[in-house]
């Protein structure tokens, strides 16, 4: 892959991404948002994961 062909095709994803950022914004949607919303459900997630105290916490619960 030569070098102009590289560049063409980064040209052409910064393109599509601006194209994709555009088309979110105007449906009132920003991609600032959509990670932290992302980033909440993630550590949300985090915090109702059982801790290692709780029954049925591990493997499968089968004895070894």
């Amino acid at each position: 892959v030569s070098r102009s062909e590289l560049s063409e095709h980064l040209d052409t994803i910064d393109s599509s991404l601006d194209n994709l950022q555009a088309l979110l914004s105007t449906h009132g949607f920003s991609m600032d948002s959509a990670l932290l919303d992302i980033q909440d459900l993630l550590s949300n997630q985090e915090q109702q994961k059982p801790t290692e105290t709780e029954p049925g916490a591990g493997d499968s619960g089968i004895p070894r």
